[in-house]
């Protein structure tokens, strides 16, 4: 029986998963098998699949193709998840790479960390070939890089700023069944609302190892601004059940996630010059906020943005200027 299950999710991404399927092959750790459940798709991916099978047969008893009507990711990774032999589960989407030493450096991890639920690592922004850096030069990593060593990832973390890439995440099949697996009702954000959950009772372990690729292209779900919509108007709705709960702190982290997502969507409207989305983003953001001084500070940047933009006009200018 193989260790490991290495899910892949794939929906008319043909272009790169021959690539995605290759990092798999080349792992250094080779106790795992592959389950690549095809989303319904309706371009050549079940012949990308079968060609490298056969280029590679020695790769063959190692992989399932499974296709299934278009359902979306969620509903790719939990079927995934049901075939799986493994005690643990990998995940690795159709257009992410994996560096050879991903599973191996894991698994020795776990190994001395017996009790560990799950464990991530860091990923490289990567786009049309290259390693993507900032403006500054410096390399972009996914997430950004903790200040500490090696450690556990705790839920009050998870639930305020930190977003873990699905394809750095080996986490234990029984750990999945009982955070409910993925949400299908969501189309963006699933994956982070996993995390969430099961940092809620088990370690979620972090390593500062960089693992893999995370590919930028134009058609990750993430760019769209409607479905980030979309997932917020998802995560208000929980947090009103949060609400009713009785640890009034989880409360309390949800806010100030979403005083951070508020106060980043203003900033950026104000940018596009779209005086009206930043006054309802400032308004939203002061609803959220905690202390008077801070919904003051936001309630009176509201103010400008709705009746005097121009204030906001000049102010940015002159930032932008030096």
């Amino acid at each position: 029986m193989p260790t490991i299950s290495v899910i892949i999710p794939a929906y008319n991404r043909a272009v790169f998963l021959k690539e995605a399927l290759e990092s798999v092959f080349a792992q250094t750790y080779t106790n795992y098998e592959v389950i690549v459940i095809d989303d319904g798709s309706t371009d050549n991916t079940e012949d990308v699949v079968s060609k490298l099978l056969a280029e590679q047969p020695e790769t063959a008893d190692k992989v399932r193709y499974i296709k299934q009507a278009n359902a979306g990711v969620s509903a790719a990774r939990n079927h995934g998840i049901f075939e799986a032999s493994g005690e643990w589960i990998a995940f690795l989407d159709s257009d992410d790479l994996w560096f050879p030493e991903k599973l191996e450096k894991q698994m020795a991890f776990l190994d001395e960390h017996p009790t560990a639920g799950a464990v991530c690592g860091l990923t490289y922004h990567y786009q049309d070939g290259q390693i993507q850096k900032n403006k500054d030069g410096m390399i972009l990593y996914h997430p950004h890089p903790l200040d500490r060593a090696t450690s556990v990832l705790p839920f009050e973390l998870f639930a305020t700023q930190y977003y873990v890439d699905t394809c750095s995440v080996l986490v234990r099949k029984t750990v999945l069944y009982k955070a409910g697996l993925f949400e299908c009702g969501i189309k963006i954000g699933e994956d982070f609302c996993l995390w969430v959950k099961i940092a809620k009772f088990t370690e979620f372990w972090f390593l500062s190892d960089v693992l893999g690729y995370r590919r930028n292209h134009d058609t990750n779900t993430y760019g769209s601004s409607a479905l980030e919509t979309l997932f917020y108007d998802r995560m208000i709705r929980q947090l009103q059940m949060v609400r009713w709960s009785s640890e009034p702190h989880i409360v309390k982290l949800y806010e100030q996630w979403f005083l951070i997502h508020y106060g980043s969507c203003a900033y950026r409207n104000r940018k596009e010059r779209n005086y009206k989305e930043a006054a309802s983003s400032y308004w939203s953001a002061a609803w959220y906020a905690h202390g008077l001084k801070t919904k003051g500070r936001l309630f009176v940047k509201f103010l400008i943005a709705k009746f005097f933009p121009f204030v906001f006009w000049i102010w940015d200018k002159r930032r932008d200027s030096r």
